[in-house]
């Protein structure tokens, strides 16, 4: 009877194993890490992303950052990869892969630069290829960005005409100072 608990107990644990040898390992990806800012304005975010020797980054992958503030459009660049963003102020870079396919452990790294310094969370989403069977990988998750408020520029429209009232009260204060003095002259 013992004999047969262990017996069954050994089966167990190998058809466990069996099972578990059709798991695959966990995998990196080009998810990005937490940047590393700096500057002082513009202010450069530099993120990296590390691949496993299990995965092949190939022309079209994509990791795409959105939610920024303050995006300076035509600052992003990585080796490898066009970066392109939406609209006329981009809240979003996608950087495509352009340089051929990339197989195994590498780490790339993709900069960004904002007139914004404060950070907080901003989406990220991303593309890439297994190497043990070509299946795409895809994910998405939050990470940390550019997100405060840009500095204002005062639109031209806005400026002129607290431009021409300071001209006229500059106007008036002139005025005012002549006639004190002529006054004084013909007293």
């Amino acid at each position: 009877m013992n004999i047969r608990k262990a017996m069954a107990g050994m089966i167990a644990v190998l058809g466990i194993g069996v099972l578990g040898m059709g798991v695959q390992p966990a995998q990196a990806s080009l998810a990005p890490d937490n940047p590393i800012e700096t500057g002082s304005g513009p202010f450069t975010f530099t993120y990296s992303a590390n691949t496993s020797a299990s995965e092949a980054v190939q022309n079209g992958d994509f990791l795409t950052i959105s939610g920024l503030n303050g995006y300076i459009p035509g600052t992003a660049t990585s080796a490898g990869f066009a970066a392109t963003a939406v609209g006329a102020n981009p809240t979003a870079v996608t950087f495509t892969r352009t340089g051929g396919t990339v197989t195994g452990a590498n780490t790339f790294s993709f900069v960004i630069q904002s007139t914004v310094g404060s950070i907080s969370n901003v989406n990220y989403a991303f593309s890439d290829h297994s190497v043990l069977n070509g299946s795409t990988l895809v994910g998405s998750g939050v990470i940390q960005g550019p997100v405060g408020s840009p500095a204002p520029v005062p639109e031209p429209a806005m400026v002129a005409p607290f431009t021409l009232a300071g001209l006229g009260l500059l106007a008036l204060i002139v005025r005012t100072r002549k006639s004190r003095r002529i006054g004084s002259l013909t007293a």
